[in-house]
C-alpha cells in the first residue's frame, strides 16, 4: 500500500462513487453499509471512517461538499437523529442543491428507525 501525498495544497481527486450521510447515531449502520458497497466493488465516502474522510488541509465543509459533488450517489441514512444534525441538514441542502442543478445525481434515501 503506498503511502499517501504529502502535499496538502492540491486537491485530490475524488473517486467515490458513492457519498453516505448519516448521523454519528447510525456509524455502526454505515460501517455496516460502507463494507457491503465495497465488498460489491464500489468505493463510498462516510465521514465516520478515517479510511474515506476529507482531506487534509481542507476545511470540513468545503471537503464535504466536494465529495457531495464528486459522487454519482448520495446515501441519505434519515432519521430524527440526522435532522438534529447541523451536518446532516448541510450535506442534504448541498446535496439537493446538487441534484437540482444536475438530474444525473442520484439521492437515495434510506429511512432508519
Amino acid at each position: 500500500m503506498s503511502a499517501p501525498s504529502s502535499n496538502s495544497s492540491m486537491p485530490q481527486q475524488l473517486t467515490n462513487e458513492a457519498f453516505i450521510s448519516h448521523s454519528s447515531a447510525q456509524k455502526d449502520f454505515v460501517y455496516y453499509l460502507g463494507r457491503r458497497l465495497r465488498d460489491h466493488g464500489l468505493q463510498y465516502f462516510s465521514s465516520a471512517e478515517p479510511d474515506t474522510s476529507c482531506e487534509q488541509g481542507q476545511p470540513f465543509d468545503q471537503s464535504l461538499l466536494r465529495h457531495v459533488r464528486a459522487a454519482k450517489v448520495v446515501v441519505l441514512v434519515l432519521s430524527k437523529q440526522f435532522f438534529s444534525s447541523k451536518w446532516c441538514v448541510r450535506e442534504l441542502a448541498d446535496a439537493l442543491a446538487v441534484r437540482q442543478a444536475n438530474p444525473a445525481k442520484v439521492l437515495l434515501p434510506i429511512f432508519f428507525g
